[in-house]
């Protein structure tokens, strides 16, 4: 099995990913992919479990006892902060300094009795680069943005994951028109993870009743869609997105507007995982 492993920086300052690319060199049988434990420093016996996540991160990520590929597969490096001893930590300054990474075949193959290590070098920012010009879209990006200076004026973005591991974008963008309340949706199927921005033909639906009035008082018949405009979503950071509109086939013009997050948790999880 040939291990390269290297460092890329993150878009938010001062934190890198480790990331891990195993691949089968030769042998009629399948290699699985080992498990992995990391520390910091220089150490024997790593003691945090780690986990190789496939990038980009989606589904069941987790790929220890998968098999490796003989064409190479390149993971991203987590770490448990908590020790299997419960003794030490390992936060996000542990892991960009140096710190120990153990790949051990052990329970999967009897001549494999002993882990391998490597030294993992500190972070650098002027080498390790980020890999892309701006921040991926993903599901922890979901949530409500607001525009300086707009009141009551926002835009809903949701990113999911689908069964087959593809996300599904769905976005509400309200505001007002005439002085009265106006909102448009948009949504796309089937994206693969790990797309940079996302533009969506929005839509307006008029022609139905208030739901209080109960079933069968419309039907989808009675609904008119219209496609009044476009978006176009280009993540800034975690918490900020740069929304461009073109809404000139209703004669209101195009522009570009930042939006900015609340610092919440999407289903308890930061968008940074570390803060």
């Amino acid at each position: 099995v040939r291990v390269q492993i290297w460092r890329v920086g993150c878009h938010d300052e001062g934190f890198s990913v480790v990331m891990v690319r195993l691949t089968q060199l030769s042998g009629q049988f399948a290699v699985l992919v080992p498990q992995v434990f990391a520390d910091a420093g220089t150490v024997d016996f790593p003691m945090h479990k780690a986990q190789l996540l496939r990038h980009p991160a989606a589904g069941n990520v987790g790929a220890t006892a998968n098999d490796i590929s003989q064409t190479g597969i390149t993971y991203m490096l987590a770490v448990d902060p908590l020790s299997l001893d419960g003794e030490t930590d390992f936060w996000p300054e542990d892991y960009n300094d140096q710190f120990t990474l153990e790949l051990f075949w052990g329970d999967f193959a009897a001549s494999a009795a002993q882990g391998e290590l490597f030294d993992i070098l500190p972070y650098e920012p002027s080498v390790d680069l980020t890999q892309f010009e701006t921040p991926l879209l993903h599901g922890r990006m979901s949530g409500t943005y607001s525009f300086d200076g707009i009141p009551f004026t926002g835009l809903q973005l949701t990113v999911g994951e689908r069964l087959d591991d593809t996300n599904f974008i769905f976005v509400t963008f309200f505001t007002y028109l005439n002085g009265e309340p106006f909102w448009v949706v948009g949504n796309s199927l089937a994206e693969a993870p790990g797309f940079p921005d996302i533009e969506l033909a929005m839509l307006r639906l008029t022609g139905g009743e208030f739901f209080g009035l109960g079933p069968d008082n419309f039907t989808t018949d009675d609904v008119l869609v219209e496609e009044v405009g476009s978006i176009f979503i280009e993540p800034i950071d975690c918490n900020r997105i740069l929304v461009g509109y073109d809404f000139s086939p209703m004669g209101l013009g195009s522009g570009v507007l930042e939006g900015h997050r609340g610092e919440f948790n999407i289903a308890g999880y930061s968008c940074n995982p570390w803060q």
